[in-house]
């Protein structure tokens, strides 16, 4: 059942993304397009910001997908995509902090998921940068990908408590599961690195 639901999420991207648009391309777009959705969020209005940072999300879901159906999955291809993630959250972060809608401010377990998802984040690209042929053998981990699934999630779940202050709570409680699979795949990681 899933190898179909996933098969059908593939057909879906491919079906999406014209075949001459590089799967590069939408990684990239990701990575220069987020200063403009902060300027809608701020300047056009809250819901424009969320909607334009949800179409960038998607790219991430988006972008590997076609890259493997279309055989074109590159090692730039990879590290552009880590680099969009990684630049998506922290700039959805620092919107949060900014509105004051980060769980900072209501408690030690919050903060503590950040410095572990952020030590995480540091640790791997440091690893990747010293030990890059290492690195290009270890294949993608399915918890690292519902990791950062998750944590962008959690993100725009919280981006959102701006506008729907009920979704805060359930933000929160995503970023915890999304620390969760963070300690698991930073395990993972660790030990195909040794191995490798």
């Amino acid at each position: 059942m899933f190898q179909s639901f996933d098969q059908a999420l593939t057909n879906f991207s491919l079906w999406l993304i014209h075949p001459r648009i590089h799967p590069n391309l939408l990684s990239r777009s990701r990575i220069i397009l987020i200063p403009l959705a902060a300027w809608l969020y701020y300047i056009v209005g809250p819901l424009w910001g969320i909607g334009f940072l949800i179409a960038l999300a998607m790219t991430d879901f988006i972008d590997g997908r076609v890259a493997r159906a279309r055989g074109l999955e590159t090692v730039e291809g990879k590290q552009l995509d880590a680099i969009g993630d990684y630049v998506l959250a922290w700039a959805v972060i620092a919107i949060l902090w900014r509105e004051n809608i980060f769980p900072l401010d209501h408690g030690v377990l919050a903060f503590w998921c950040l410095v572990i998802i952020f030590a995480r984040e540091v640790s791997m690209i440091f690893m990747t940068m010293l030990f890059k042929e290492k690195s290009d053998r270890i294949p993608s981990l399915m918890f690292g990908k519902v990791k950062a699934a998750l944590l962008i999630i959690a993100l725009l779940v919280l981006l959102g408590s701006t506008v729907w202050p009920h979704l805060r709570s359930i933000g929160e409680w995503l970023l915890y599961v999304a620390t969760g699979f963070a300690l698991i795949s930073w395990g993972q990681y660790l030990h195909y690195f040794r191995k490798a």
